[in-house]
């Protein structure tokens, strides 16, 4: 039986997956997750995603399905990185107040069984209230969201910031094209159903 893997170590994207494929399981990747700024912000992410996946070694997945997955946020032009700290999540919201960001969130899977592989990416389009300084300073303050991309958290309190998100598939801004990844996984004969029909 096929297992499956998702290339990352974030904890967010696992719990994601986790809700649906109950028995997924991480795999570290080698991927240096580098930005050509000169690139487009869907280029860059679906590039990214993938090298996630073909960086894993090969040795520990045997047959399995691994699922590489990353997220770009663009602004102004601009790629825009995690804050890392308050002060530039402060910053970063302030830019954003009043304004729209897009996220490029991309997912690349292959199955090593058979070296089929399917790629996606998931443009969410995020349009942020005018936020006063004070109502971002106290988001800021609350929220630990300086290891996200944008800054905020679309799952807790980011709907006091935002006013409107524009997409296809409502996982998809934290990370996880998930409605996308259930139809194509299950071509890939990954039905998680089977197993948690099993449970009951």
């Amino acid at each position: 039986m096929k297992k499956l893997f998702v290339a990352t170590s974030s904890n967010y994207k696992l719990a994601i997956l986790k809700m649906v494929y109950k028995s997924i399981g991480t795999i570290n990747h080698h991927s240096d997750e580098y930005i050509n700024e000169q690139g487009s912000p869907k280029d860059e992410s679906l590039r990214i995603a993938k090298d996630k996946v073909l960086s894993v070694d090969v040795s520990k997945i045997k047959k399995d399905v691994v699922i590489g997955i990353d997220q770009v946020p663009y602004f102004n032009n601009t790629y825009i990185r995690k804050p890392l700290n308050k002060i530039k999540q402060m910053e970063l919201l302030t830019k954003f107040s009043g304004k729209t960001v897009d996220f490029y969130t991309a997912v690349y899977i292959k199955d090593f069984s058979n070296e089929l592989t399917a790629s996606h990416v998931d443009t969410t389009r995020v349009t942020f209230r005018k936020n006063s300084s004070n109502t971002i300073k106290q988001y800021v303050e609350i929220e630990d969201a300086i290891d996200c991309s944008g800054g905020f958290k679309i799952e807790s309190l980011g709907s006091l910031i935002i006013s409107k998100v524009a997409s296809t598939d409502p996982f998809a801004l934290q990370g996880v094209p998930l409605l996308w990844i259930v139809d194509q996984l299950s071509q890939f004969e990954i039905n998680p159903l089977n197993s948690l029909a099993e449970e009951v």
